[in-house]
């Protein structure tokens, strides 16, 4: 079971953490792309993730999580961002997630504890999900018909 009071605090704090991200894409050498992207693209990003983290961590709609990524891969080789980049500012959006995470949750006993590391373990399994699905969208823009095909469209295993 995740906690539902952690995920609450969390999403209430997307801002701070989109905030925390976009420092974090100045900082960057793996990024430059995300550095000359507007402002309000990388935030809404976020803010997508953040904001409705409990639904994807709880919702269990992986076709929904296949299209929005695939998606944005595809949408970020047209605009010519290398898939590092695309990968690397996905990986930053994790760690910010975690690090916030780790600073919300100052856990007081076991079962707190379990909670968290379940929490971080859902956490890495969306992430896998969508740098997969980033990937897949990317490698694939202009052939999604063709990957939808091969691959059913979802998450293998």
């Amino acid at each position: 079971m995740l906690p539902t009071r952690l995920i609450h605090r969390i999403e209430m704090n997307w801002e701070r953490i989109a905030t925390s991200i976009l420092e974090e894409t100045l900082r960057d050498p793996r990024v430059p792309s995300y550095r000359e992207m507007h402002e309000a693209e990388v935030r809404s990003r976020c803010e997508d993730i953040v904001k409705n983290l409990g639904y994807w961590l709880t919702s269990g709609d992986e076709g929904e999580v296949a299209e929005r990524y695939r998606a944005l891969g595809a949408r970020r080789k047209d605009e010519g961002v290398a898939l590092a980049e695309l990968i690397a500012m996905l990986q930053i959006i994790e760690v910010q997630i975690m690090q916030r995470v780790q600073w919300e949750n100052s856990a007081r006993d076991a079962l707190e504890v379990y909670a968290e590391l379940e929490f971080m373990r859902a956490l890495r399994r969306f992430f896998r999900r969508v740098i997969y699905n980033a990937v897949a969208g990317y490698e694939n823009a202009g052939g999604v018909a063709r990957l939808h095909a091969v691959s059913g469209g979802g998450w293998p295993g």
